[in-house]
């Protein structure tokens, strides 16, 4: 008997992760099993209890009454058997200080190396690996345990997988240089108007890569107005393009250059709003342990202070 009942305590992870995934690929994904294993103890389960929890359909699975009164009952007991084993963890739990985190060089420029000056001033200093990557390949990296940590803009692929913590909205911008600017609206005949769409794109245009995540934002958006994006210069990293913007070489979309490091560059008003994009932190569900979570709320709270000095106004 006490075997049985230790058969059906492991059989629970499978019978929440179907019923909150509704696919059992999905639900082998999160369990790190085969999505035939996750069949097998499902079967075994329903008999167990000698009753059906779910239905199959083309469309995956859907639970039954009986399916939806055992997860009533059972996944409160789930949330507080997790919430008692994270105060526990956090008791227990050694500080994270060895870890390699990924982002785009120019997030690492900007935000996470201040961040982690600051955190070595006040606490114990962290060893950390840091990975240059894109943004895709930054979550990529997360995902396949090659760093802990990364940082990126949402969307991310296949959110499922991750445990988030959000940072800021940042605007991205059409950014020029204060000697281009005034050279462009010097040939407008009504330069206090704010720009169209159609008088950028007549304009030089510097743009992430084509195949890059930012690209296809961009792309959607002016498609939206019905218009084609075609870049004169194309730049694998913002501070690229922000350094071609400087030279007057063109109109770059980025994000808001006094982040990062370039408050001398001006900003056309637009018509039309570029849509802003959420900064996060984030790392796989299975790595946020206790310690992980501390890092990673640690440093958000060492993010809002570095961007509450940065804007503060200069005296």
């Amino acid at each position: 008997m006490a075997n049985l009942n230790m058969a059906r305590l492991s059989a629970y992870p499978v019978f929440l992760a179907v019923y909150e995934e509704r696919r059992l690929v999905k639900a082998a994904e999160r369990l790190c099993v085969t999505p035939s294993a996750v069949s097998h103890a499902l079967r075994d389960f329903e008999q167990s209890l000698g009753t059906k929890l779910f239905e199959r359909t083309s469309e995956g699975v859907q639970p039954t009454t009986a399916g939806q009164r055992l997860y009533a009952k059972v996944k409160p007991l789930v949330v507080g058997i997790e919430a008692a084993e994270r105060e526990l963890r956090s008791e227990t739990a050694p500080e994270q200080t060895d870890f390699a985190f990924a982002s785009i060089h120019t997030f690492i420029k900007a935000f996470f190396v201040p961040i982690l000056e600051r955190m070595h001033k006040t606490s114990d200093p962290v060893k950390v690996r840091f990975l240059t990557r894109s943004m895709a390949a930054t979550v990529k990296a997360v995902a396949d345990d090659e760093a802990l940590i990364g940082s990126s803009m949402l969307p991310l692929d296949g959110p499922e997988r991750f445990y988030v913590v959000p940072l800021r909205a940042i605007q991205e911008c059409f950014v020029v240089s204060p000697a281009y600017f005034d050279e462009l609206q010097s040939r407008r005949v009504h330069p206090q108007e704010p720009w169209s769409l159609e008088e950028i794109l007549q304009q030089p245009l510097i743009t992430l890569p084509r195949d890059s995540v930012s690209f296809a934002g961009y792309n959607h958006y002016f498609q939206q107005y019905g218009q084609h994006i075609e870049p004169r210069y194309e730049v694998h990293q913002e501070d690229l393009g922000f350094d071609l913007a400087g030279r007057g070489l063109g109109i770059f979309i980025g994000f808001e250059p006094a982040l990062f490091g370039h408050p001398e560059l001006k900003i056309l008003s637009c018509r039309s709003t570029l849509p802003a994009r959420e900064l996060v932190l984030f790392c796989r569900k299975e790595r946020a342990d206790e310690a992980t979570r501390r890092l990673m709320d640690r440093m958000a709270s060492e993010f809002v202070a570095l961007l509450r000095n940065m804007e503060k106004p200069a005296r």
